[in-house]
């Protein structure tokens, strides 16, 4: 079976929501000036010269030089021809005013780091921790600090739930406040990095059932808030996957996509109506909170589930759908990765010539992209798409061509360093040359 390129989504309200504005627990830059002391003498007649630790002054010199019109002629013959004696005021001056100057380096140097001093100063003293109560404050900065400079995420763990108890029974803040949200949201994250997928499912579930059904009442979602339920129920739907945990995975996936979806309507609609996902207005107008690239990622996501559990049916008129979000598609090397992903849904439906013609579109689309545009989902699709067409040749009958493709495949993986490609590459030719 070929294999489908996931795409990666962005849960930019969801991932380190207290780390986004304040990720340590102090965030100075400490640097150090170690300039010059000069003096300037706005008076030319006093300008001051260091030579040799020895401290010479043209009022000096002024002066000297009146006395010298009293000296007979005698004396100063006397005096020229002595040349033991230094003459003090010929060659070390000038009359001219030279303003001392600081090279530029040093000076953008300071400016730009005592910028960043302020900027992270600021940041210390004004950021979304600064903004809770000085007990949870505390808490917070001690978990932040053993997450992010301790490296001890299961001290840092302790902190959190103490920081989310204590927010809980404050009289000042609402369950539902972004404050008591961001924590929880926090926590859930560093349990998931942990591995401990239960508790993260059971802390994301009370941010989202505090955010979308408050008190157990639902309410209307807007704006910002609303996409960040919606970074909550498919981070949801991630999680329950992982679980095996299908049914509540598929409930939390479509909330999300049907919330993008009617972002403007009022009606309610039927979880179970799958018709209603895959609406054909693909001029659309957005929200100003939400892009196309939100809706698309949540429709790939539902997608992707569908197509890991074989329901091809589902899972095809959502990839569609996803792949008309990008006008025109030559675009973005997304739509390579589309077009692979709906090549694969049609292998898995027996459908060999329409998943071939998918392949060699996405093939064409990234090899004649913009050089200059190129980025590393170009290249790992290219890579994908040759092994698929490959296993495509196989399951044809067509040995010879299936083997041509792997061989490139395997080349170009290991052109671009692509694990993943080689290893799936090499078993490939392994099986077929057996056979």
């Amino acid at each position: 079976m070929a294999f489908i390129i996931p795409r990666i989504l962005t849960r930019k309200y969801i991932h380190n929501v207290l780390s986004s504005n304040f990720k340590y627990s102090s965030q100075f830059i400490t640097f150090h000036s170690f300039a010059n002391k000069q003096v300037l003498v706005k008076d030319k007649s006093k300008v001051c010269v260091i030579t040799k630790n020895r401290f010479y002054s043209t009022e000096q010199i002024n002066q000297k030089s009146l006395k010298n019109n009293n000296i007979t002629k005698n004396t100063a013959q006397k005096q020229a021809h002595e040349p033991h004696k230094q003459d003090k005021s010929p060659e070390f001056f000038t009359n001219e005013y030279k303003k001392p100057t600081i090279p530029a380096f040093p000076l953008v140097l300071i400016f730009t780091t005592s910028v960043i001093a302020f900027l992270g100063l600021y940041q210390y003293f004004f950021s979304t921790v600064y903004k809770y109560p000085e007990e949870i404050r505390k808490n917070l900065r001690k978990g932040l600090y053993y997450q992010n400079y301790r490296n001890d995420p299961n001290r840092a763990v302790n902190y959190y739930q103490t920081a989310l108890n204590d927010a809980f029974n404050h009289a000042e803040l609402d369950n539902a406040s972004p404050e008591v949200t961001g924590i929880m949201i926090q926590l859930g994250s560093l349990y998931e990095e942990l591995g401990r997928l239960r508790d993260a499912v059971d802390v994301f579930t009370m941010a989202y059932d505090a955010i979308v059904t408050p008190n157990n009442i639902p309410v209307k979602l807007e704006g910002k808030i609303k996409l960040k339920s919606i970074g909550l129920a498919q981070k949801l739907g991630d999680l329950h996957q992982s679980l095996k945990q299908d049914e509540k995975a598929e409930k939390y996936y479509i909330w999300s996509v049907e919330q993008l979806l009617h972002s403007h309507s009022e009606e309610a609609h039927d979880n179970s109506n799958r018709n209603s996902l895959i609406s054909k207005k693909t001029d659309m107008a957005l929200p100003s909170w939400m892009t196309f690239t939100d809706l698309g990622a949540s429709l790939e996501a539902l997608a992707a589930f569908y197509s890991s559990r074989h329901k091809y049916a589902y899972a095809l008129p959502l990839y569609l759908r996803a792949l008309s979000l990008i006008n025109p598609p030559e675009s973005s090397c997304h739509s390579a990765v589309l077009m692979n992903n709906i090549s694969e849904v049609f292998t898995g439906m027996g459908n060999l010539e329409e998943a071939r013609g998918w392949a060699e579109r996405g093939l064409k689309l990234v090899e004649n992209f913009n050089q200059k545009k190129k980025a590393r989902e170009c290249d790992e699709s290219c890579g994908v798409l040759l092994f698929n067409l490959g296993m495509i040749s196989e399951l044809s009958g067509n040995i010879t061509k299936a083997s041509e493709y792997y061989k490139k495949a395997l080349n170009f993986a290991k052109k671009i360093n692509f694990s993943d490609c080689i290893n799936e590459a090499e078993l490939a030719l392994k099986r077929i040359n057996t056979n």
